[in-house]
């Protein structure tokens, strides 16, 4: 339900988000308070570490998927553990790519949280900064694993160079 005042809305839009008007109050009383202002600070920057990381990861998927595109057949056409190796490699940082998208770049603004209730707010926010934190090292791990079962499948095709062990034209 809405008050009479534009921007005091009490209710949110989303389930489970503040209302932007409680929001808006909470921006005010940050700015207000050189001291929160300064924590919120911090953590935002420590928001930014992580996105700024996942969006590495996210181009190093990318490139890992469009070198495929182009090269991807000429690996598979190796023998067929190559052929097999390669496909799990590109599924392998496929999978990382959409885990960082669910778990890491999903947006929800630090003044959303309960910063103005002292130390459980900070904690909740550095909660949720360590989740994200934890889901980005498994997404990176999950890539590095891929490109490992992609690096074996050049690897192969190196090793075999005449080798032309599996049929393309199928």
């Amino acid at each position: 339900m809405q008050d009479a005042n534009p921007g005091t809305e009490t209710h949110s839009p989303e389930p489970g988000r503040p209302a932007a008007g409680g929001e808006a109050e909470r921006i005010l009383r940050l700015a207000a308070d050189p001291q929160a202002k300064t924590v919120h600070d911090i953590l935002c920057g420590q928001f930014d570490v992580l996105h700024s990381r996942a969006g590495v990861l996210l181009t190093f998927c990318a490139v890992v998927i469009t070198t495929t595109g182009f090269s991807g057949r000429i690996i598979a056409g190796t023998n067929r553990l190559a052929q097999g190796l390669i496909i799990l490699g590109v599924a392998t940082v496929m999978a990382a790519a959409w885990f960082v998208f669910a778990k890491v770049t999903r947006i929800q603004w630090v003044t959303g949280e309960v910063l103005d209730e002292g130390l459980p707010g900070v904690r909740s926010v550095l909660a949720e900064r360590d989740r994200r934190r934890q889901a980005l090292r498994r997404a990176t791990g999950l890539a590095l694993v891929g490109m490992t079962f992609y690096v074996v499948a050049i690897m192969i095709m190196l090793w075999f160079p005449g080798k032309d062990a599996v049929e393309l034209d199928r």
